[in-house]
């Protein structure tokens, strides 16, 4: 009989047994991004993503949570526009969209955050004009101890096939896919996808399903 201690299991030892999210991408913009993620996960200090909607900062956000965040039993996604949640701040938060945040509000954001680990998403570039109207100066600052520019999937097209795999792979369907054919591939290269991967996402599981 085994009479060795039994501990139980941590919730980062549970997580970990988990089948792991990453960053899909061979192009020089997606391996941009998974350089400065590794960086990321090493560090407990704030994080900022900027790119358009649909371009997977959520999804960088749970990557950043699922490597880095410890002993926190889940990531809480909190919006923009949903200012009274604000009062109660997760040990790992991923705030989304921070323009929609009234400015007073962004002011506020490291006295709420206090030890927790806070990922925050915005669609405006900082440097741009609606950036400046809309960015609290000093949360961008802070925020920026790192910052990834998360690309546009018209930017890492050379990544589409990979991406479209992926998502074909994790949706229902009533045969067996394997794989995509050449002019369907050459088609869906040419669009310019301003919906990034969200738009091609709903494109490839709607084609799916019917």
């Amino acid at each position: 009989a085994d009479f060795s201690p039994k501990f139980p299991e941590s919730i980062a030892d549970a997580r970990f047994r988990s089948n792991p999210p990453v960053y899909l991408g061979h192009s020089a913009a997606a391996r941009r991004v998974q350089a400065v993620i590794q960086r990321a996960v090493r560090t407990n200090l704030p994080v900022l993503l900027v790119g358009p909607a649909g371009t997977g900062k959520e999804a960088i956000a749970r990557i950043l949570y699922h490597f880095g965040g410890g002993e926190v039993p889940s990531m809480e996604v909190v919006r923009g526009n949903e200012q009274p949640r604000l009062l109660n701040l997760g040990a790992f938060t991923y705030l989304s969209r921070l323009e929609d945040l009234p400015l007073e509000e962004q002011a506020r954001l490291p006295a709420l955050t206090g030890l927790g680990r806070i990922v925050i998403g915005t669609r405006l570039r900082p440097e741009s004009e609606e950036g400046h109207n809309r960015l609290h100066p000093q949360i961008v600052r802070w925020a920026s101890g790192i910052r990834i520019d998360v690309p546009t999937l018209a930017e890492r097209i050379e990544d589409l096939e990979m991406l479209a795999m992926d998502i074909i792979a994790k949706t229902p369907a009533r045969r067996p896919i394997g794989g995509i054919a050449d002019n369907a591939l050459d088609c869906l290269r040419t669009y310019r996808w301003p919906g990034n991967i969200d738009e091609l996402s709903e494109v490839l599981t709607q084609a799916i399903s019917t």
